[in-house]
C-alpha cells in the first residue's frame, strides 16, 4: 500500500469549463439575487429548476424581471440580508413565486401595524381579574396581608390560605431575587 497513489477521476475534477455549465442568462439572474444571510443555495440545483421555469414557457428576460421585482420587495418590507429572504432552490421551485407580482400591501401593513403584542392581548383578555369593577388596582393586591404573607382570598371556598409561610428566606435566595 506504501507505493498505493490516489489519482482523480478526470469527470470528478473541478476545473474552470465547470463554470461554462451555466448559461449567460442564469449567471446575471444568479448575479441579481438579493442577498440573504447565510448560503443563498446551490448554484447547480437552482440551475436545474431554472431550466424547468424556461421550460414551461417563461424567458430568461421574464425570470429575471420577476427576480428584480422580488428584490425590490424585499428591500421595501426590510428583509434584505436577513434568513427571511427565500433561498434560490425554494425561490425558483415554488412556480407560483415566478408568476407573483411581488407588491407590498401598505393598507394590510398599516392595518396590522396597530396590532396588540402578545402581552397586550393577555393583559386585554385578563383585565377582569387585573381591574375589577374599573378600580385600576390590581386584585391580587388584596391578597396581601401587609406582613409579606401571600394569601388567596378564597382559594376554592375552603378558606385555607394557599400560602402562609413567614419562615425568612435563605441568604443565596434573597439575593439571587435582588439581584436578578
Amino acid at each position: 500500500m506504501s507505493g498505493a497513489r490516489l489519482v482523480r477521476h478526470p469527470s470528478k475534477s473541478k476545473s474552470k469549463s465547470d463554470k461554462a455549465r451555466f448559461s449567460e442568462s442564469f449567471e446575471q439572474w444568479w448575479s441579481q439575487y438579493p442577498k440573504r444571510e447565510g448560503d443563498k443555495g446551490n448554484k447547480t440545483k437552482t440551475f436545474g429548476h431554472y431550466k424547468t421555469r424556461l421550460g414551461e414557457g417563461n424567458t430568461p428576460e421574464g425570470l429575471l424581471a420577476n427576480l428584480l421585482k422580488y428584490a425590490r420587495y424585499c428591500d421595501e418590507t426590510q428583509v434584505t440580508g436577513t434568513q427571511y429572504v427565500k433561498t434560490t432552490t425554494a425561490y425558483l421551485n415554488n412556480p407560483d413565486n415566478v408568476s407573483n407580482p411581488w407588491k407590498v400591501n401598505y393598507e394590510a401593513r398599516q392595518r396590522h401595524s396597530g396590532k396588540l403584542s402578545l402581552v397586550e392581548q393577555v393583559e386585554q383578555a385578563n383585565a377582569h381579574i387585573l381591574h375589577p369593577e374599573g378600580s385600576g388596582r390590581f386584585a391580587g393586591q388584596a391578597a396581601f396581608d401587609g406582613q409579606g404573607a401571600i394569601y388567596d382570598v378564597e382559594p376554592e371556598g375552603s378558606g385555607e390560605p394557599v400560602f402562609d409561610d413567614d419562615r425568612p428566606v435563605r441568604a443565596e435566595v434573597d439575593q439571587c431575587i435582588r439581584s436578578g
